[in-house]
């Protein structure tokens, strides 16, 4: 007898729960890297997300949070409140830590290649924020010789990497560039499930 495939993991969407980015690409993240846990449903994520939007209340007021979007300091927060809530809910060790160390300024070649390290390791995304015109929080799932493949809360699925460009590097005169910041870029990991 064939077993059945499982389901396609879908991320929520932008609307579902409500509208901020920033704490879709949080739930989004830890919903990749703990698949297939058949044992969060939706109303787990939807506590998540209340939690989530408490922490972003409190760290900027949620009016600004929704109408404004999420900076990477504030959304520092909002990642260690997902942290707590995934082991003292549901005894899930995730870890969020940034890509980057501080202050260093590598070009983004070196960056897309941190992240292709990072996305290849097993039960790994990479939370990061595209500045510029897509001005947009996602988890990247994979990079490629030429994409960063997308986890993403609007619906994108990728994003080409010679259209970036670090906040710090010169923009390049006539092209599409969406903006890195060094410091919004988080890597989302969970321990194996002992077994």
């Amino acid at each position: 007898m064939r077993s059945a495939r499982p389901a396609p993991l879908i991320p929520y969407r932008q609307g579902d729960l409500d509208g901020l980015c920033g704490i879709y690409a949080v739930i989004n993240a830890i919903k990749l890297v703990i698949a297939p846990s058949p044992s969060i449903t939706d109303e787990h994520w939807y506590h998540l997300f209340s939690e989530l939007l408490a922490a972003a209340d409190d760290a900027i007021g949620a009016v600004n949070a929704t109408a404004g979007g999420i900076e990477a300091r504030p959304l520092r927060k909002l990642l260690n409140c997902a942290v707590r809530h995934m082991e003292d809910e549901h005894d899930i060790e995730v870890t969020i830590k940034p890509l980057l160390a501080h202050k260093t300024r590598p070009h983004i070649e070196d960056v897309c290649a941190l992240i292709k390290e990072a996305t290849a390791i097993p039960r790994s995304a990479v939370i990061i924020s595209f500045g510029g015109p897509l001005d947009h929080w996602t988890v990247v799932t994979r990079v490629t010789a030429t994409t960063f493949e997308l986890f993403d809360s609007v619906g994108l699925s990728r994003v080409h990497s010679s259209n970036l460009r670090m906040s710090y590097e010169a923009s390049a005169p006539g092209r599409r560039q969406h903006i890195v910041s060094r410091n919004a870029i988080f890597v989302v990991r969970v321990a194996e499930p002992p077994g």
